[in-house]
């Protein structure tokens, strides 16, 4: 059992680190948990993007001074300079276009809930358990138990049927038949 609160202190701390990045409120150097393989490629992105910024820049030097730059002790070509950089710049990967959703926006404990779960289910059959297992029914025991935990642990009250509602694949962009039937007779 401690194993597995552990873990979901892990998952939890992760789930936290993202919001709060997104939210652009976590401070530098105050994360928990992160894992040594996300926190290097975060850094690696980071240095590819400075060198996308420093390509640009060495662009516009040659275009408006010269092919040439003057150090102290040594000078330098442009074609040298853009060419490391060229290099340093795969290392932030291709960025996806930002797209604006549609539909109700994700919930930030959903990745850490269905994680945990499935954490919760593993331990209840090591221990012997038999009943229903499936986070998708609210009567299960791992329904229950990590409805609480998420409650908890975002201070939100959390229902098993509020939690496998929200454990659903939304169909963003796409009206379900059932919706569109019950609007089309609220319509006419």
């Amino acid at each position: 059992m401690d194993r597995l609160a552990r873990e979901l202190q892990i998952l939890l701390n992760r789930a936290n680190n993202a919001e709060h990045r997104r939210a652009g409120t976590l401070e530098p150097g105050t994360e928990k948990n992160v894992s040594l393989n996300e926190w290097i490629q975060r850094r690696t992105r980071k240095l590819g993007d400075a060198a996308k910024a420093l390509i640009e820049a060495s662009y516009e030097y040659e275009r408006d001074v010269g092919t040439v730059l003057q150090c102290p002790d040594r000078d330098w070509s442009m074609e040298e300079i853009q060419e490391m950089l060229l290099g340093m710049s795969a290392l932030a990967g291709p960025r996806s276009a930002s797209v604006a959703r549609r539909g109700r926006r994700p919930v930030p404990w959903k990745d850490a809930a269905r994680k945990f779960g499935r954490l919760v289910a593993v331990a209840m059959r090591e221990a012997g358990y038999s009943g229903r297992l499936e986070i998708a029914d609210p009567e299960s025991v791992t329904a229950i138990v990590t409805a609480a935990a998420i409650s908890w642990a975002y201070d939100q009250k959390l229902t098993p049927e509020g939690l496998v509602t929200n454990m659903r694949d939304r169909q963003r962009g796409k009206v379900r038949a059932s919706r569109k039937k019950g609007l089309i007779r609220a319509l006419s």
